[in-house]
């Protein structure tokens, strides 16, 4: 709750625009550091408003709009190990370290195979690119790099492995994506250049509480979410309008109660006076109030005709 009192405050401090611009999240990071670190992702508002309208324009109305980066973690088992998935495609390369399972540090390169042309120059740029991006991840609090997992569409491209591994000196290998959490024996094993789309993929299987990185906030939440909460509010606005109601329903039954317990009470006086005293007129015993007079009245004089009886307080000798 603190952080997200405070992070707003923060983010300002390291980005160059205003945050009304953009629409960001973030996940806290499993670490042993003090303080608590996050991995925060933002992206300009018109760029989700125009997602979100190409999409609608072909029916589609997305749950989840992530970045691409960050789902890459879905891929690897949580470790201690820092791992890196560079996800190599023909116009752009994704680089996703990853520890404990987690999305640690993401970049995303405007170069990818296409580049790399028929000379070794530029093959060895886009490393120079790669190694100062895993330098600058290393700088900012990720652990050293241990392994490095090649994916995407140019995975399979001659030699590259080599010479990731020769330029970067971290292991490299072609990614060997997990199997499906579900019917793993007669589900398809994807190859590695279906990683990005596997992990999207993947997103199915993951609690809802772990959304992660996800850009469907303020107002491009999902319609979903909104009509959950109009109905909740609609079931509470009931639950409060049927317990009103229970309570004046309740209140009504009291009175009836207390009405019925009143006539009876009512006529056992009645009653009472009629066979104490038989001379008194009923329609005079019509009332309580009429009952209750009739019957002072009546014991008042026959206190008087005791007195009467007992005759004066002086004898005549006295």
């Amino acid at each position: 709750a603190r952080v997200a009192e405070t992070v707003e405050f923060e983010i300002e401090n390291y980005v160059p625009w205003d945050l009304d611009e953009v629409v960001f999240d973030y996940q806290a990071l499993d670490s042993d550091a003090p303080g608590t670190r996050l991995l925060t992702a933002m992206v300009p508002v018109e760029v989700v408003r125009e997602t979100l309208r190409g999409l609608h324009s072909v029916g589609v109305e997305p749950l989840h709009l992530a970045s691409d980066a960050v789902v890459l973690a879905r891929l690897l088992e949580p470790s201690e190990d820092c791992e890196v998935i560079l996800d190599l495609g023909a116009g752009r390369t994704l680089l996703c370290a990853v520890h404990r399972g987690q999305a640690a540090w993401i970049r995303c390169l405007d170069s990818g195979v296409s580049s790399f042309g028929s000379t070794s120059d530029a093959r060895a740029h886009w490393l120079g690119q790669v190694r100062a991006s895993l330098i600058s991840a290393e700088q900012n609090g990720t652990p050293s790099i241990d392994r490095i997992h090649v994916c995407g569409g140019a995975a399979h491209h001659e030699g590259l492995l080599e010479a990731i591994k020769d330029a970067l000196g971290v292991p490299c290998a072609t990614l060997q994506l997990p199997e499906s959490p579900k019917d793993a024996a007669t589900a398809p094993l994807p190859e590695p250049e279906h990683a990005l789309a596997y992990a999207l993929a993947l997103k199915g299987f993951t609690a809802r509480t772990s959304d992660g990185i996800c850009f469907r906030k303020g107002p491009f939440a999902h319609r979903a979410s909104g009509r959950m909460n109009v109905r909740l509010t609609i079931a509470a606005v009931a639950a409060v309008v049927l317990l009103a109601v229970g309570l004046v329903t309740m209140h009504f039954l009291n009175i009836s109660q207390l009405k019925e317990d009143l006539e009876t009470r009512n006529a056992q006086l009645t009653a009472t006076v009629l066979e104490t005293f038989p001379e008194v007129s009923a329609t005079a015993l019509q009332t309580s109030d009429g009952a209750i007079s009739v019957l002072q009245e009546q014991v008042y004089g026959l206190q008087w005709r005791v007195e009467a009886l007992q005759g004066p307080e002086n004898s005549s000798l006295d």
